[in-house]
């Protein structure tokens, strides 16, 4: 089997008419001519609920082709990469994306490291996040704290017995919450 991938037909229409727009600079306003054309006799043989329908698909597509312009041109990029998924639907995707994870360690610093290393190699830019530490000057930590200590609610939810306390003018009160 050769190194090289079958080309696709496609692929060798597009080049077949760039070639064309090279010799011919109006081939594309010919080529739009003969094809609506070509529309217009097909359409005279088909009946009302075939014209609505083929009306139908070109209005899709337009809507397609406009949306998609619109995504082009709110985020301009220098190279041409793909938005689109190489996958038909999200099902394949996601049945990929949870053999990757099957296939990690088991340990979250490992599968990290390991996700890294794989970016590194396929030269994809990771965002760093944020992390949040306790040190420092201690404020959020502070804040976070009191909010848990508070004796107005406290949420205590040890499973089947889920229950509330509430204090209510120096009465405290437990408040079962049925799910």
């Amino acid at each position: 089997m050769s190194d090289q991938q079958a080309s696709t037909s496609a692929s060798r229409m597009r080049k077949f008419r760039e070639k064309q727009k090279e010799k011919d600079p109006n081939f594309t306003g010919n080529e739009t001519k003969r094809l609506r054309e070509l529309r217009k006799r097909k359409a005279e043989n088909l009946s009302e609920g075939e014209l609505k329908a083929i009306s139908l698909k070109e209005r899709d597509k337009k809507r397609l082709q406009r949306a998609k312009k619109r995504v082009e041109l709110k985020n301009p990029t220098d190279s041409p990469v793909s938005t689109e998924s190489p996958y038909k639907s999200k099902q394949t995707l996601s049945k990929a994306v949870q053999k990757s994870l099957k296939a990690l360690p088991q340990s979250s610093t490992k599968k990290k490291a390991v996700v890294t290393e794989l970016a590194r190699k396929m030269n994809i830019a990771l965002a760093e996040s944020p992390n949040i530490s306790t040190s420092g000057d201690g404020t959020r930590y502070d804040d976070v704290k009191a909010f848990y200590y508070r004796p107005d609610i406290v949420y205590t939810c040890p499973g089947a017995n889920d229950f509330i306390v509430v204090w209510k003018t120096a009465l405290r009160r437990s408040v079962k919450s049925i799910i």
